[in-house]
């Protein structure tokens, strides 16, 4: 079996969405992954927004796949994780000690996102705690440190 994964850019990405296996998303997470990665580098936007929840996006969808790997259902997942970052983190058994966002643990980070994802950015834009997350470079970090662990953990090359 050929643990290559197809370019990220394959036309039937997007249509994977009837085949909920680890590595349909992967594909996905690949794709918004390499989306954050070419607009993080092109010319600056107003707002880093769309890089962030791109990065973002493409952490969760990798967790997603190895939370697949372990056995549950996609339904199951959304079900019981929603977009919760750290919570999926802690269930994939992924090692997040070794990354550090501005000297807090990445738990403290995912909790502080989902906190953001419950009360919209508006509401956080003064809250201390939240600020490093949408910040692009704390994001990038974030998700190539969960893309490379998951891709790991189901045995894929790392990009």
């Amino acid at each position: 079996m050929n643990d290559e994964l197809p370019d990220a850019d394959d036309d039937d990405v997007w249509f994977e969405l009837n085949e909920p296996t680890p590595r349909t998303y992967m594909r996905r997470a690949r794709a918004f992954a390499a989306a954050a990665e070419q607009l993080a580098s092109g010319p600056g936007l107003p707002h880093s927004s769309p890089i962030v929840v791109m990065a973002y996006h493409a952490a969760e969808l990798a967790l997603k796949a190895v939370l697949l790997e372990q056995g549950m259902t996609a339904n199951k997942i959304q079900r019981k994780y929603g977009h919760d970052l750290g919570r999926m983190l802690r269930r994939s058994r992924i090692d997040w000690k070794p990354v550090d966002v501005e000297a807090r643990g990445m738990e403290a980070a995912l909790t502080s996102l989902r906190y953001v994802q419950e009360r919209g950015l508006s509401k956080c834009g003064r809250e201390r705690d939240v600020r490093h997350l949408l910040d692009q470079g704390s994001a990038m970090h974030i998700m190539r440190y969960v893309m490379e662990q998951c891709a790991r953990r189901l045995h894929l090359p790392t990009e």
